[in-house]
């Protein structure tokens, strides 16, 4: 992986003059900044969980402090050449990857990213409710969703499952449908499909 290191070249004269008594006002050099090149490209950060998801990105997830980071991806019969599967419950499109990642504390964590696209004529609510069940031993839940989406609306989405025994080589992936939203705040089950299942296997 590459890094740069960005050494300003006015910081760099001043170290070497190592006058600390000069009262002159310090001026900007019209140098170029030095720059020291270790395998990395520019523009290696991102936002975009869907970039990042991405298996030709090769990118950084950055959210405030934290950067989270790619280290296994998963696949089945369906997945695409870019790494991302998709699936519809009855007009409620989803395309997501599944990946593990590192960076948000000691354990690693599997991660569905990708964009979901209400193609229904439906106010919905989708929680993402996603539980593995993996070869190491795991079975968790997520705790994290979409939320509400007009007609028409495409939204985001990087749902996160906390795992405690290790980065799997295989699991079993049940993906909850959407709900039909009846009301202000409320929402009713049973509209857009059964659940899907999915069995993915380490790259």
């Amino acid at each position: 992986m590459k890094k740069y290191l960005l050494l300003p070249t006015l910081a760099l004269l001043l170290a070497a003059c190592g006058s600390e008594d000069s009262q002159e006002p310090m001026q900007e050099s019209e140098q170029p900044d030095v720059i020291i090149e270790d395998e990395e490209v520019e523009g290696m950060y991102t936002s975009d969980p869907v970039e990042f998801a991405d298996k030709d990105s090769d990118l950084i997830y950055q959210s405030g402090e934290m950067n989270l980071e790619i280290v296994a991806r998963y696949k089945n019969d369906d997945t695409d050449s870019n790494g991302f599967n998709t699936v519809s419950f009855d007009g409620y499109d989803y395309k997501f990857a599944v990946v593990a990642i590192e960076g948000f504390g000691e354990k690693p964590t599997i991660a569905v990213l990708g964009e979901t696209e209400n193609n229904t004529e439906d106010s919905v609510a989708f929680n993402s409710d996603v539980e593995i069940v993996t070869d190491k031993g795991d079975q968790e839940r997520s705790y994290d969703g979409v939320g509400r989406s007009e007609p028409g609306v495409k939204k985001k989405a990087f749902i996160t499952v906390d795992i405690e025994y290790g980065v799997p080589d295989s699991f079993k992936l049940t993906m909850q449908p959407p709900m039909k939203e009846v009301g202000e705040d409320q929402y009713e089950e049973g509209h857009y499909g059964e659940p899907k299942v999915f069995e993915f296997e380490k790259e």
